[in-house]
C-alpha cells in the first residue's frame, strides 16, 4: 500500500515505457474483470432492466476512473475530492449489484480501493467486500464450503494481479528519481565545498591584510616607517600564501581527455536512468579536446541540476576546420534561461572566444535545451602589431 511521508510526484512523461505498459495493463485487467463479471451475470433476466444496465455501465466507468486516479496517488499525488466521490458512489453500486452479478465485481472494487488508499482504509474496504460476498454465498440455497473458499481467496489474487505491477512500476520510478537526486546532491555538495573553502581562504586573507594595512597607517602617522615596512612585507607574504591556497583549490582535478569525460558522463546518465545517445568523431589537438571536455562536464552538470530529462545526446563533428560539439537534453525547465546564464557557461564562452570559437546555450524548442560549441581545430592566425617592434636607427650626424 502507500508509503507514509511526502513523496515527489513523478510526471507521466518521465516514466519509462515499461512503467507505462505496466500501469495501462493494470487498468486493462480491472476493466476486463468487471466487464466479464457483467457479461456472465447469474441472473440474465435482470440485465434488461434499464436501471441495472445503467448502474453496471456507471460502475465500469467509476472503477476505471478510480483505478486510474489511484495511480496518481501511488505516484505521490494528493487525494482528490473527485476520487473520494467516485469511491463513495462505487461502493454502494458494487454492494447492490454483487447480489445478482458475478463475484468479480466486488474483487475489482476491492483492488481499486486498496490501490487508492492502502493501509487501514484498504483493509477496511477489502473486509467489507469479503463480508458482502460471504453473506451472498451463505444465503444462496445449496451453497458449499468449496464455493465459500473460492469466494474468500480469489479477491486476493485479483488484488495481486492489479496491485503488484503498479507497485513495481512505482518502486522502479522512485529508484530512478532517488538516483537522480543523489547525482544532484553530489554536484551541490562539491559546489558548496568550493564556496566554503573560498570563503575561508579569501575571508581570512582579506581580514588579515586589512588589519595590517590599518597598522601601517597608524605607524606612518607616528613616523615609525621601519615597522610599517615590516607590516607591508608581512601583508605581501600573506597575500602570496592566499594566492597559493586559491590556486590549489581552483585547480582541482584536471580534465585529461575528452573520451574519459565522455565515458564518465555516460555512466552518470545511465546510473540515473537518462537515455544516452552519442555520435562522436575525435578530432582537434589536445587543447581543443580539453576545452571540449570542460564544456561537456559543465553541460551535463547543469542538466542534472536544473533539468529532468528522459534523453541526452552528444554529437561531435568536424565542419570547415572547426570542431562542433552539441550537447542536448529534453528536460528543459519552463524558464530555459535558468540553465544558460550560469558562471560556468560564461567562463567557457570567454575561453572559446579566446581561441576564435563560440559557444551558444539556448532552447530551440519547448522542452529542449542545447549547448553548441564551435572550436577551431587550428590556432587563430597571429595578427601583427601595428606598432614597430624595434626602434629606427638614428644616424649619427657630425
Amino acid at each position: 500500500m502507500r508509503e507514509s511521508g511526502p513523496t515527489a510526484v513523478i510526471p507521466w512523461r518521465r516514466t519509462s515505457a515499461q512503467t507505462r505498459v505496466s500501469l495501462l495493463g493494470s487498468i486493462l485487467i480491472a476493466v476486463s474483470l468487471i466487464t466479464i463479471s457483467i457479461v456472465t451475470t447469474t441472473t440474465p433476466s435482470t440485465d434488461s432492466e434499464p436501471t441495472l444496465v445503467a448502474a453496471q455501465l456507471t460502475l465500469i466507468a467509476v472503477v476505471t476512473a478510480s483505478t486510474a486516479a489511484s495511480f496518481r496517488i501511488a505516484f505521490g499525488a494528493p487525494h482528490s475530492r473527485l476520487l473520494l466521490l467516485a469511491l463513495i458512489i462505487e461502493g454502494p453500486l458494487v454492494l447492490a449489484i454483487a447480489w445478482t452479478s458475478n463475484w468479480t465485481l466486488g474483487w475489482v472494487w476491492a483492488a481499486s480501493v486498496c490501490l487508492a488508499y492502502g493501509g487501514g482504509w484498504g483493509l477496511v474496504t477489502l473486509s467489507a467486500i469479503l463480508t458482502n460476498l460471504v453473506l451472498r454465498d451463505t444465503m444462496t440455497p445449496g451453497w458449499s464450503l468449496d464455493d465459500l473458499v473460492v469466494t474468500v481467496t480469489m479477491p486476493f489474487f485479483t488484488i495481486f494481479a492489479i496491485y503488484i505491477p503498479i507497485r513495481l512500476a512505482v518502486v522502479s520510478e522512485r529508484l530512478v528519481l532517488s538516483r537522480e537526486e543523489v547525482a544532484r546532491l553530489r554536484v551541490d555538495d562539491e559546489r558548496c565545498r568550493i564556496a566554503r573553502d573560498l570563503h575561508d581562504i579569501l575571508g581570512r586573507t582579506l581580514v588579515v591584510v586589512s588589519l595590517r594595512e590599518q597598522a601601517v597607517l597608524r605607524l606612518l602617522e607616528r613616523g615609525r616607517s621601519a615597522e610599517a615596512v615590516e607590516q607591508l612585507t608581512a601583508s605581501s607574504r600573506i597575500v602570496a600564501e592566499g594566492q597559493a591556497a586559491l590556486r590549489s583549490l581552483t585547480d582541482g582535478p584536471t580534465i585529461a581527455d575528452f573520451q574519459v569525460e565522455l565515458r564518465s558522463a555516460q555512466e552518470l546518465c545511465e546510473r540515473v536512468g537518462i537515455a544516452w545517445e552519442e555520435q562522436v568523431a575525435s578530432s582537434g589537438d589536445a587543447a581543443t579536446q580539453e576545452l571540449a571536455a570542460a564544456i561537456l562536464r559543465e553541460a551535463v552538470t547543469n542538466m542534472l541540476k536544473h533539468s529532468r530529462p528522459v534523453r541526452c545526446w552528444i554529437h561531435q563533428t568536424e565542419e570547415n576546420g572547426a570542431l562542433v560539439l552539441t550537447i542536448g537534453n529534453d528536460g528543459c525547465p519552463s524558464d530555459p534561461t535558468l540553465t544558460g546564464r550560469g558562471t560556468g557557461l560564461r567562463t567557457l564562452r570567454v575561453r572559446c572566444a579566446v581561441i576564435g570559437g563560440a559557444l551558444d546555450a539556448s532552447s530551440p524548442e519547448p522542452g529542449i535545451f542545447r549547448v553548441v560549441a564551435r572550436l577551431p581545430t587550428t590556432p587563430p592566425p597571429v595578427i601583427p602589431s601595428p606598432h614597430p617592434t624595434s626602434l629606427p636607427t638614428v644616424k649619427q650626424g657630425s
